[in-house]
Protein backbone atom coordinates (compact mmCIF):
# COMPACT_ATOMS: atom_id res chain seq x y z
CA UNK A 1 0.00 0.00 0.00
CA UNK A 2 1.43 3.36 -0.96
CA UNK A 3 2.34 5.82 1.93
CA UNK A 4 0.58 8.83 1.25
CA UNK A 5 3.03 11.24 2.87
CA UNK A 6 5.08 14.14 1.41
CA UNK A 7 8.47 13.93 0.76
CA UNK A 8 9.37 17.87 1.10
CA UNK A 9 8.20 19.87 4.23
CA UNK A 10 5.77 22.44 4.83
CA UNK A 11 6.91 25.93 2.42
CA UNK A 12 8.59 29.12 4.30
CA UNK A 13 5.59 30.76 3.01
CA UNK A 14 2.75 28.47 5.04
CA UNK A 15 5.15 29.40 8.27
CA UNK A 16 5.50 32.49 7.79
CA UNK A 17 1.92 33.10 7.62
CA UNK A 18 1.03 30.76 10.37
CA UNK A 19 3.80 32.65 12.71
CA UNK A 20 1.71 35.86 11.70
CA UNK A 21 -1.74 35.04 12.32
CA UNK A 22 -0.22 33.26 15.58
CA UNK A 23 0.83 36.74 16.92
CA UNK A 24 -2.03 38.51 15.81
CA UNK A 25 -3.93 35.87 18.00
CA UNK A 26 -1.81 36.42 20.82
CA UNK A 27 -1.38 40.24 20.10
CA UNK A 28 -5.71 39.97 20.42
CA UNK A 29 -5.92 38.03 23.17
CA UNK A 30 -3.35 40.18 25.69
CA UNK A 31 -5.26 43.15 23.86
CA UNK A 32 -8.31 41.90 25.23
CA UNK A 33 -7.36 41.18 28.71
CA UNK A 34 -5.98 44.82 28.92
CA UNK A 35 -9.68 45.62 28.18
CA UNK A 36 -10.90 44.00 30.40
CA UNK A 37 -9.10 44.70 33.80
CA UNK A 38 -9.07 48.44 32.63
CA UNK A 39 -13.03 48.06 32.52
CA UNK A 40 -12.59 46.47 36.24
CA UNK A 41 -10.15 48.94 37.42
CA UNK A 42 -12.45 52.15 35.83
CA UNK A 43 -15.78 51.55 37.39
CA UNK A 44 -17.53 53.25 34.61
CA UNK A 45 -20.92 54.21 35.74
CA UNK A 46 -24.39 53.83 34.49
CA UNK A 47 -25.62 56.51 32.85
CA UNK A 48 -29.01 58.10 32.93
CA UNK A 49 -30.82 60.20 30.59
CA UNK A 50 -34.25 62.05 31.19
CA UNK A 51 -36.59 64.32 29.66
CA UNK A 52 -37.97 67.10 31.82
CA UNK A 53 -39.71 68.86 30.15
CA UNK A 54 -41.23 68.94 25.75
CA UNK A 55 -43.32 71.29 23.55
CA UNK A 56 -44.58 70.90 20.32
CA UNK A 57 -45.11 74.34 19.40
CA UNK A 58 -46.71 74.38 15.78
CA UNK A 59 -47.61 71.33 13.74
CA UNK A 60 -48.77 72.20 10.46
CA UNK A 61 -49.21 69.00 7.54
CA UNK A 62 -47.92 69.42 4.39
CA UNK A 63 -48.94 66.58 2.03
CA UNK A 64 -46.13 66.91 -0.55
CA UNK A 65 -43.71 68.72 1.27
CA UNK A 66 -41.31 67.76 4.37
CA UNK A 67 -42.47 67.89 8.03
CA UNK A 68 -41.10 70.84 9.90
CA UNK A 69 -41.88 71.59 13.12
CA UNK A 70 -40.21 73.38 15.83
CA UNK A 71 -39.84 71.09 18.90
CA UNK A 72 -38.38 71.82 22.55
CA UNK A 73 -37.10 69.17 23.78
CA UNK A 74 -35.11 69.66 27.93
CA UNK A 75 -33.30 66.51 29.14
CA UNK A 76 -31.67 65.63 32.61
CA UNK A 77 -27.67 64.00 31.98
CA UNK A 78 -25.67 62.31 34.69
CA UNK A 79 -24.17 59.23 35.86
CA UNK A 80 -25.56 56.74 38.28
CA UNK A 81 -23.38 57.04 41.48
Amino acid sequence: MPRLTSRHGTSPFIWCAAIICAIISIVVIVGGIIVFVGYLVIHPRVPIISVADAHLDFLKYLLYFPQLFPLLIMMNLGSHL
